[in-house]
């Protein structure tokens, strides 16, 4: 098995990483917040903040599935669910985009850092494709990978 990444160095990178972002997008003013270009030519600031805040919340869903011993609810076509996303959030004002990216970020940090050592190591999942995620890897690539996606 491989070794299991530490559940506080990860979040502590997702917060660096986290901060780099918002100081990229969240302290644009609401003219420019709604400009296309904050990452890739299509995507304003108000799109990336606002489906990071929803794939946070999916990823706190699934991960609390997992954990429960459910079976979790996958979105595996990302493209349709930003689509769907950013028509639901078309008609919020900045500070509510910026509001929900931070209370959606802040709710998956805490419920990671309630898990017990043996959940954060042992809870998994058995993805469609035949492939197993553990629920580090979930929130490392929904948190610290997301993050760095958009910052370039």
């Amino acid at each position: 098995m491989a070794e299991v990444p530490s559940r506080e160095e990860l979040i502590s990178q997702g917060d660096e990483l986290w901060a780099a972002l918002w100081a990229k997008l969240g302290a644009l003013s609401d003219d420019e917040f709604k400009q296309p270009g904050a990452s890739g030519p299509q995507w304003s600031g108000r799109n990336v903040l606002g489906q990071i805040a929803h794939w946070h919340d999916h990823a706190a869903e699934m991960i609390r599935a997992i954990v429960e011993g459910r079976k979790p609810v996958s979105r595996s076509n990302y493209d349709e669910w930003n689509a769907r996303w950013f028509d639901e959030d078309s008609t919020l004002t900045a500070a509510e985009v910026r509001d929900h990216s931070e209370r959606s970020r802040e709710g998956l940090r805490s419920y990671l850092l309630g898990l017990s050592d043996e959940q954060w190591a042992q809870s998994t999942y058995d993805a469609p494709d035949g492939s197993t995620w553990h629920i580090h890897d979930m929130a490392d690539a929904n948190m610290n990978g997301h993050y760095q996606e958009h910052m370039d």
